[in-house]
């Protein structure tokens, strides 16, 4: 893998940007998308997530950069981290309260509490460490894929093993562009799998 094609990975997918792929799944695979009406509500749903979860943090990274709160995109120092991460927090902590009272128990909400959970962890681990936000949200991601493999449908593996295999690309590409250690890359993806999988688990199927 070449300098290029890492950083285009890294950009393809970055969480926020995955965080949209698992929407429109979510929104448009027919046996996970009941509880979200029609089509032209699923739209709007949709069309929610990407103006508040995935344009608006872009919005205000560019915002930091703008006012030189952050001194590049990439954030390479913990002091420029931690106010996209806290935002990152509050963006969270309101799409989740929207849909949890919107949607209850649907896995919308129980990925929305992960993520929130998520980035609270990462918001704390980052003034003592550095850690791969691009693993934890790989991880999130498979972990979500495969609690609905256990318990409904298991052809959800097929996401599940697509996603474990777009982690191992990520993790490379990030090692390729030396962003992060080892150890950062896979702390980073168990700390995604093991918040988002107890998160689905105990959320959506706490019947």
């Amino acid at each position: 893998m070449n300098q290029k094609t890492a950083n285009h990975i890294s950009f393809l997918c970055h969480p926020v940007f995955l965080l949209l792929y698992v929407t429109m799944i979510l929104m448009f695979v027919p046996s996970l998308s009941t509880c979200y009406g029609e089509f032209s509500q699923k739209i709007q749903i949709f069309g929610f997530v990407l103006c508040v979860a995935t344009i608006l943090p872009c919005l205000l990274m560019l915002l930091l950069k703008h006012f030189k709160i952050i001194d590049s995109f990439t954030m390479v120092t913990s002091r420029e981290r931690w106010i996209p991460y806290f935002l990152n927090c509050l963006i969270y902590l309101f799409v989740f309260w929207l849909f949890k009272h919107q949607y209850t128990n649907s896995l919308l909400a129980a990925f929305f509490l992960g993520l929130l959970c998520l980035q609270c962890f990462i918001f704390i681990i980052n003034f003592f460490w550095k850690i791969s936000i691009h693993a934890t949200g790989a991880g999130a991601i498979c972990a979500l894929f495969s609690v609905v493999a256990l318990r409904q449908s298991h052809w959800m593996w097929l996401f599940a093993l697509f996603f474990l295999l777009m982690s191992a690309v990520v993790a490379c590409a990030r090692l390729k562009l030396k962003a992060h250690t080892y150890w950062q890359v896979i702390i980073g993806w168990l700390l995604g799998f093991l918040t988002m999988f107890f998160s689905v688990w105990h959320y959506s199927y706490a019947q």
